[in-house]
C-alpha cells in the first residue's frame, strides 16, 4: 500500500505547477476577481482530496481483494501473519457454518482470543493495514446451544 500512496503523491507533485496554470485558465473564464488566489487554493486542496480518496479506495477495496487467498488449514495454523488473507474465503463461502466446535478447532487450531461472549471463539488476523489501533480484526465464530457454528464474521475486538 505504501508504494501506491507514494506514487499517487509523486504524480500529484509533478502535476502541481501545470495544474495551477490549468486552474488559473479555467477560473479566468469565470467572473471571479481573485483568480490567482482561487487557483492556489485549488492547487493545494484538490491533491489533498484526491490523496484521501485514493487511500480510501486502496484500503477498502483494492488491497483486500488483491491480498485474498483460499483457506488452507495448514497455512492458517502455521503462519499467523497471513491469516488475514484467508478470512474473506472463510466468511464469504461459509466454510465453517454447521461445523461443531471440535471440528472448527481441528481446522483452525486453538483459539487466539479471549471470548467476549459465552458462545463464540475468535482468531486474530494480524491485518497489516490496521495501524496502531487498540482494536484488531478477529475472525469471530458464533455457536448455538448444540455447539454448532451459526455465524462467522470479521469484527474488531
Amino acid at each position: 500500500m505504501s508504494d501506491f500512496i507514494f506514487y499517487c503523491i509523486l504524480i500529484q507533485l509533478i502535476l502541481l505547477v501545470p495544474s495551477f496554470y490549468f486552474y488559473q485558465w479555467i477560473l479566468s473564464k469565470t467572473r471571479l476577481t481573485a483568480v490567482k488566489t482561487y487557483a492556489y487554493v485549488c492547487t493545494i486542496l484538490i491533491p489533498i482530496i484526491l490523496t484521501c480518496l485514493f487511500i480510501h479506495i486502496n484500503t477498502q477495496y483494492i488491497a483486500p481483494w488483491v491480498r485474498s487467498e483460499k483457506f488452507d488449514s495448514q497455512k492458517w495454523k502455521t503462519n499467523e501473519q497471513h491469516r488475514y488473507r484467508m478470512i474473506n474465503d472463510i466468511v464469504n463461502n461459509n466454510l465453517l457454518i454447521g461445523k461443531t466446535k471440535v471440528e472448527v478447532i481441528t481446522l483452525l487450531g486453538n483459539t487466539t482470543e479471549e471470548e467476549p461472549c459465552n458462545d463464540c471463539i475468535g482468531y486474530s488476523t494480524n491485518e497489516p493495514n490496521q495501524g496502531f489501533s487498540i482494536d484488531h480484526k478477529v475472525l469471530e465464530i458464533n455457536f448455538d446451544s448444540a455447539s454448532s457454528v451459526t455465524a462467522v464474521s470479521i469484527n474488531d475486538w
